[in-house]
């Protein structure tokens, strides 16, 4: 991983990420009313399903971000040609992450064919470190330091951009929402980038963060234009591309976590995965009033907007801010994980120097921040805290990883590894499997258990105003 202590910044470097991020964001400006007349001539519209009057809205609006963000990306590379390699491999995961997307909006392809087509949007990364043409990284671990998965990591990264392609497109549906929790998200990986001394992700992710805020502006409610899947998984794998070129795993799945509840929640509930278009009970109701409530039918499906909306109907402005709000929930831990992963790896040099006081005022910040956010919104805190038992589970496996699985497997004697000779990193990673899956188990018990009794309590109360 490049240091961005390592990169001699100077006056010209400043002016360039300023270039950097103004450069998507006028493009994003200038070419989305022309994108939005292209695409009402070529009746390029879906209706917004979350209004009474279901209101036409040109579709496939983030071709244009995508535009803004890939010559962003080829900014860096002419600029910076240390890194010319690493944007060639994203600007290849972030071009097809985008023509399928395209051909998504325009074909509807099942949600299994989607899937498997984003892997191939991951494939630069494998390709590329399996010819040389880049050096993957080792995943730091908070507590546990530097994975050695030599050979397991490169193989995972098609996995990685489906797993978080999928994620952001999964999460996309009202005004702003998508865009919205992508540039919290971005926010948090820039955070993250700079407290992990890591200059690819602190420079790759300017291009990204400002193409986002730009499209906000015409995809805030009411909305002028939709991403389509063009537009959120294009997102989805610039944010898987940047993680694994960075070096932020930990940050960024943390960052992720308001996504990915909501992709594991209705994974399970619709048991299995299918197109939105294609579940015919909906999660939600949509009143007269341009309100929006849960839905009481059995075998809706369980989703996050439903389970906030338990709590009471909201309208979609309302229902997007707190999309909002628990996504920078996620962005702290994102934040919190970082200082933890860089005390880590520098655990010497923190303790000498200034950083121990930085670190922990940090992490100050982010507790109150964290702590305001909890006790002002009733909504959100069962969601947070089900985030946090996750976390502190996931910790919790780490810390006996760490401390007795590794050391027992690197002290094995090579018969027991198998004839063929097992490598170290494969039993580790089967340690890694028993040692977490038991608490994912109870952490899945829990939420579960939480999930329906919410359901239910809204129920009663939706049965007792109905009868009033």
């Amino acid at each position: 991983m490049t240091l961005l202590t390592d990169m001699n910044f100077s006056t010209l470097d400043i002016l360039f990420f300023a270039l950097l991020f103004a450069i998507p964001l006028i493009i994003v400006f200038v070419l989305m009313p022309w994108w939005i007349k292209l695409a009402r001539a070529h009746k390029w519209v879906g209706n917004d399903i979350h209004k009474v009057d279901r209101p036409e809205v040109p579709e496939s609006g983030g071709t244009v971000p995508a535009i803004a963000i890939i010559i962003g990306i080829a900014l860096i590379g002419v600029f910076y040609t240390q890194f010319a390699n690493q944007v060639w491999v994203l600007l290849a995961c972030v071009v097809i992450a985008s023509v399928i997307g395209f051909i998504d909006d325009r074909k509807r392809l099942s949600a299994i064919v989607k899937i498997i087509s984003v892997t191939v949007a991951g494939l630069p990364f494998l390709l590329a470190d399996a010819f040389h043409f880049i050096k993957l990284g080792h995943p730091v671990m908070p507590l546990m330091g530097t994975l050695q998965v030599t050979i397991l990591y490169p193989l995972a990264t098609p996995i990685i951009i489906a797993i978080t392609s999928n994620a952001v497109n999964m999460l996309e549906g009202y005004n702003g929402e998508g865009a919205g929790t992508c540039v919290i998200v971005g926010i948090a990986m820039l955070l993250g980038g700079l407290i992990m001394n890591s200059a690819i992700a602190v420079i790759f992710i300017l291009p990204f963060l400002a193409a986002c805020i730009g499209f906000l502006k015409f995809n805030k409610y009411p909305a002028r234009v939709f991403p389509g899947d063009v537009g959120t998984l294009m997102m989805g794998a610039m944010i898987g591309g940047v993680m694994i070129l960075g070096g932020i795993e930990v940050a960024t799945f943390c960052a992720l976590l308001a996504h990915i509840f909501n992709a594991f929640y209705v994974i399970v509930s619709i048991r299995g995965l299918r197109e939105s278009h294609t579940i015919r009970i909906k999660d939600i109701v949509v009143l007269e009033d341009n309100r929006i409530q849960a839905s009481v039918q059995e075998g809706a499906p369980v989703t996050l907007p439903r389970l906030l909306l338990a709590f009471g109907e909201l309208s979609e402005p309302e229902l997007v801010t707190q999309f909002w709000k628990l996504s920078i929930m996620g962005g702290i831990f994102g934040v919190v994980a970082a200082v933890a992963t860089a005390w880590t790896a520098n655990a010497a040099a923190v303790a000498e120097g200034p950083l121990l006081g930085i670190y922990i005022g940090i992490w100050v910040a982010c507790a109150v921040v964290f702590g305001i956010l909890f006790w002002k919104n009733l909504r959100l805190r069962g969601i947070a805290s089900i985030m946090i038992v996750l976390l502190l589970a996931g910790l919790g496996a780490i810390i006996i990883f760490g401390t007795f699985v590794i050391p027992l497997s690197l002290q094995m004697p090579s018969e027991f590894l198998g004839i063929a000779g097992l490598p170290k990193y494969a039993v580790q990673l089967g340690f890694l499997l028993i040692v977490g899956g038991p608490g994912f188990i109870l952490w899945y018990l829990i939420q579960n258990r939480y999930f329906w009794r919410t359901i239910e309590r809204f129920k009663v109360t939706f049965s007792n105003r109905q009868t009033q």
